[in-house]
């Protein structure tokens, strides 16, 4: 590894409900993700703030899933949630969502960093 250290990093993580579909499942999809965001942290060095945008977007939702997503840069990961989707509910009990977060966007935000 190239010399990064965990130094002061926080993630933020904004849940957006405008759209109304996500409000009931808001705090349960913040603290999926929080667990998500530090087993991430624990796996990658990193330095600086992480911003998590967790949105209503089917159009970024894998069909099998209804939980999609990407990270633009090293500090901005965007999860598209699609609540109309058959499979969202059995993804969110079955945890996909922090798991499709942890392995998923563990890599894309190291590849980001370099």
């Amino acid at each position: 590894m190239r010399g990064w250290f965990l130094l002061s990093c926080s993630v933020a993580i904004h849940v957006l409900t405008g759209s109304g579909r996500l409000r009931t499942r808001a705090a349960r999809i913040a603290v999926d993700v929080r667990s998500a965001a530090d087993a991430c942290l624990e796996r990658l060095r990193l330095t600086g703030d992480i911003d998590i945008v967790v949105r209503d977007d089917p159009r970024w939702a894998i069909p099998e899933l209804g939980i999609g997503g990407h990270a633009p840069d090293a500090h901005t990961i965007f999860v598209a949630l699609d609540p109309e989707n058959e499979r969202f509910e059995t993804a969110l009990e079955r945890d996909y969502s922090g798991r499709w977060l942890t392995s998923s966007t563990t890599s894309r935000v190291a590849r980001s960093t370099r």
